[in-house]
């Protein structure tokens, strides 16, 4: 009896990950922007979470570098993440699923050994944008299919791809259907602009900036500006001002400004334009640290609704990837 009593692990308990990821509102303990999410490290052989959410979210954990898919049970459960050898391992945990599909609370974590201080990313992007960005039916099967949260992985982007291939890890602030001063509906309100500096995007209202400091700023709108019939009016203008509001939060960080590939021929040329013309006018301003980056239509492969699939979204990664190796010496 005494030897079983003493063989029992005593289990370690924590309300809080090692760091967030992304943007998330801390004192809530909520995280919704594709993306977000959070870190812990540990000693033990086993990991459980508890987690709650209230829509059709999934998540992907990497642990020890080794990907898995999480489909979240409504409510608030608990998930065994790690049950195997003993030792040091790492989690991490990326929410797939945009902010419209719900929000996840992080509850609590336990491990039969000890947590450790998580490990911090050598680099940081911050990605303001889109569908695109965002996910959206990357892993659908072809244009036809229509969006379901199943199909969504933000981890899968180009930008979450060439972040990992340089050692860095993204802040993604996108939503589908979201303009510059336009969305895909024709609406001027609700845009990017008034959704990014909220710390969950279905708040009431902003809050603050997100906290730098980031290596690397990509700016990935347009597309939806410019599905309209008409020009959308003041575009250029709204873009020049958010670069330059990007500059002051983020003096250091390089920022470029990306288009593609959705558009048709004609309004890729025209949102090229306007978006090169904003870029010239910060550099003309004296900020070198501004670049264009177009991702030439059509996607090489397809998603549901017309959005560029995993192949697409992996060529696109390489191009960007290409360009901050020659840009930047990453």
């Amino acid at each position: 009896m005494l030897l079983a009593c003493v063989s029992v692990a005593e289990a370690e308990m924590v309300e809080r990950p090692g760091r967030w990821i992304g943007r998330v509102n801390e004192r809530e303990r909520l995280f919704s922007w594709p993306g977000s999410g959070f870190a812990l490290r540990f000693q033990g052989r086993r990991l459980e979470l508890r987690l709650q959410t209230d829509g059709e979210n999934s998540l992907v954990a990497q642990i020890d570098g080794e990907r898995r898919r999480i489909d979240l049970a409504p409510g608030a459960r608990s998930y065994t993440l790690f049950d195997g050898a003993a030792g040091r391992h790492d989690v991490r945990l990326f929410k797939r699923t945009e902010g419209d599909v719900g929000q996840v609370g992080f509850l609590g974590a336990e491990t039969d050994g000890h947590f450790l201080p998580a490990q911090a990313p050598e680099r940081r992007v911050l990605v303001i944008g889109d569908s695109i960005s965002a996910g959206y039916g990357i892993e659908g099967a072809g244009p036809d299919c229509p969006f379901s949260p199943g199909t969504q992985d933000q981890t899968q982007t180009y930008a979450a791809l060439a972040a990992a291939r340089l050692e860095a890890e993204t802040t993604t602030l996108a939503a589908s259907g979201r303009g510059l001063v336009r969305n895909y509906s024709g609406a001027r309100t609700g845009t990017m602009l008034a959704l990014m500096d909220r710390a969950l995007p279905g708040e009431a209202r902003p809050t603050a900036p997100a906290p730098g400091p980031f290596d690397l700023v990509l700016v990935h709108l347009g597309t939806n500006d410019f599905s309209g019939e008409d020009k959308p009016e003041g575009f250029e203008k709204a873009y020049v001002e958010l670069l330059q509001t990007l500059r002051q939060r983020y003096p250091e960080a390089p920022i470029y400004a990306l288009l593609g590939p959705m558009l048709g021929p004609e309004p890729f040329t025209e949102a090229s334009r306007a978006i090169e013309g904003a870029v010239a006018s910060r550099r003309g301003a004296g900020d070198e640290a501004v670049r264009f980056l177009a991702f030439p239509p059509p996607p090489s492969s397809f998603g549901c609704d017309w959005h560029p699939g995993l192949a697409a979204n992996r060529e696109m990664a390489d191009r960007l990837v290409a360009r901050l190796k020659a840009d930047l010496g990453w």
